[in-house]
């Protein structure tokens, strides 16, 4: 939905902008330099954080710790390619679900003590596995509006041809008939 529907991308996108504002002010000298080994600084990975959290309803971190159990690294997941079991002890992650279940790699939900656990955040409006979006009650509303787009699209590719064809179940009308008919036909409808 937020790919197709424009007015949900804005929304997310600014509401986005607004949860990051003008960075993060920490006093904290990891979260002031490279939080990964992507290179990432804190801001990046709140802003990942924020886009999952608006789309989703939640978002996903992977923490990585040293020997002394210090945070060493803080890694964004990316939450549509993550899975839960029914205990929310196990963190499962794969690139493409439909066709490499299999290939998911399997972490343990986030722990303190862990050199490697997912902090996975759901938030507080479900009751289930997984999160519920705050634009839930929009959702048939963003749908209708996809399929507006896709009905004014496919009038322009087809010349705004007419989608209807009118039967005259009484026989054949006069010329003079069919004139009218027409007349108040394209009256009516252009």
């Amino acid at each position: 939905l937020y790919l197709n529907c424009s007015t949900l991308t804005s929304i997310i996108d600014g509401t986005v902008d607004y949860i990051n504002g003008n960075g993060v002010q920490t006093d904290s000298e990891f979260l002031k330099g490279i939080i990964n080994s992507k290179g990432e600084k804190i801001e990046d990975l709140l802003r990942k954080i924020a886009v999952d959290f608006q789309i989703f309803g939640g978002f996903t971190i992977q923490v990585i710790r040293n020997i002394n159990n210090d945070i060493t690294e803080l890694i964004w997941l990316d939450f549509s390619k993550i899975r839960v079991n029914e205990n929310e002890d196990k963190i499962f992650y794969s690139n493409d679900w439909g066709k490499n279940k299999a290939k998911a790699k399997i972490y343990p939900s986030f722990d303190q003590t862990s050199p490697s656990s997912i902090y996975y955040y759901k938030g507080d409006k479900t009751r289930g596995l997984y999160p519920i979006p705050t634009y839930n009650s929009a959702i048939m509303s963003i749908e209708t509006q996809i399929e507006i787009k896709k009905f004014h699209k496919s009038s322009l590719l087809n010349n705004f041809t007419s989608n209807l064809l009118i039967n005259f179940n009484n026989g054949i009308p006069t010329e003079d008939e069919k004139k009218v008919l027409e007349r108040k036909i394209s009256e009516k409808f252009t």
